[in-house]
């Protein structure tokens, strides 16, 4: 049997982030969510589906002057058409790209 598991997509390497770039650029007139938030901890990012804290070392790729936490009130990620991201609001609507993570038993 085989399931599939659809999160946001995880960007944990400078590869990963290019392919996501490369693959969407065409349709990414605007940010869209990534899956990295700092909800619980300000500057303490995690993935929204692994809850896994990134640690010094783990690839970010955030654009200059960011995470800003701009008005004490930007705990989640986006990704620019440049590849560099950005923290926003959570509630600001925006398209998101998902992973698909196939369970199989």
């Amino acid at each position: 049997m085989r399931d599939i598991w659809w999160r946001s997509v995880e960007h944990k390497s400078k590869e990963e982030n290019d392919f996501i770039v490369n693959h969407f650029k065409k349709i990414m007139q605007r940010p869209f969510w990534i899956g990295i938030h700092d909800t619980q901890e300000e500057n303490n990012w995690q993935w929204g589906s692994s809850n896994l804290n990134k640690r010094p070392g783990d690839f970010f790729n955030w654009a200059p002057n960011e995470p800003s936490n701009a008005y004490n009130n930007e705990d989640c990620g986006t990704i620019h058409v440049n590849g560099q991201w950005n923290d926003r609001t959570c509630s600001d609507l925006l398209p998101f790209i998902c992973e698909a993570d196939p369970q199989i038993d």
